[in-house]
């Protein structure tokens, strides 16, 4: 993970950060395509599409990488989506989905934890839920969506904890999907405060410049997922 100043930023680090997504449920192929071409123009960390998306494009996806790989660049990662947008799903379900991502060629997964056993206060259900991800994601990189514009404080630290002591390697804000409100940089101050160093922070869900971006940077946030529109505005010179 980057450790400069946030004032010694480049466009270039900021790219090396960003996760290009397009993760709404009226995301196009026509958008996976974006998705693609950015991430590969821009050399993201990372891309991510919704589960069904993969099943089409994923040729394209890993088309992409081979001349990457040829011409001595990075890879950029595979990301898949767990649980996508409330985390409601059996666990079952959401083990099928890690299974079925892994085997379509992501290499790693963004899960949503059960955000409204949260809300009610069951968490151990929801350690429980995020346990069984975590095993089944076993060698995989696992980022754990605690969806902070619905929870409280206490809520996001709690929630920020246990994706954390159950092995996820990152806590990521929002999956983006919430329209009332969205991640704020108090938002990512909560989560760092409660994790500390133990595992990575990944914020999402209305980053729209470089401004935003470089303040949850400043607050410990060092992945963030950008919609391909977004991430176009920022990096294009």
């Amino acid at each position: 993970m980057l450790t400069k100043n946030v004032n010694d930023l480049s466009l270039e680090d900021i790219g090396s950060m960003i996760d290009c997504s397009a993760v709404q449920a009226q995301s196009t192929i026509e958008d996976a395509r974006n998705v693609i071409r950015y991430a590969d123009k821009f050399s993201t960390s990372g891309l991510f599409l919704l589960g069904g998306v993969y099943e089409i494009v994923m040729p394209e996806v890993k088309e992409m990488n081979a001349r990457r790989a040829e011409e001595g660049k990075r890879q950029i990662k595979v990301g898949g989506t767990v649980g996508f947008p409330d985390g409601a799903h059996l666990t079952s379900i959401k083990i099928y989905e890690v299974e079925k991502m892994i085997e379509l060629g992501c290499n790693e997964l963004d899960c949503v934890m059960q955000i409204g056993l949260a809300l009610s206060g069951e968490w151990k259900q929801v350690e429980k839920d995020l346990i069984a991800i975590r095993k089944a994601s076993e060698g995989i990189t696992l980022k754990t969506i605690i969806e902070t514009p619905y929870l409280n404080p206490e809520q996001i630290t709690t929630a920020a904890k246990i994706a954390c002591e159950i092995g996820s390697d990152w806590v990521k804000t929002s999956t983006g999907w919430p329209s009332s409100k969205k991640t704020t940089v108090d938002d990512v101050r909560l989560m760092k405060a409660a994790v500390g160093d133990q595992c990575g922070i990944k914020a999402a869900g209305g980053i729209r410049n470089v401004e935003t971006l470089k303040a949850m940077y400043a607050e410990g946030a060092r992945l963030f997922g950008v919609s391909w529109q977004a991430v176009v505005s920022m990096l294009e010179k």
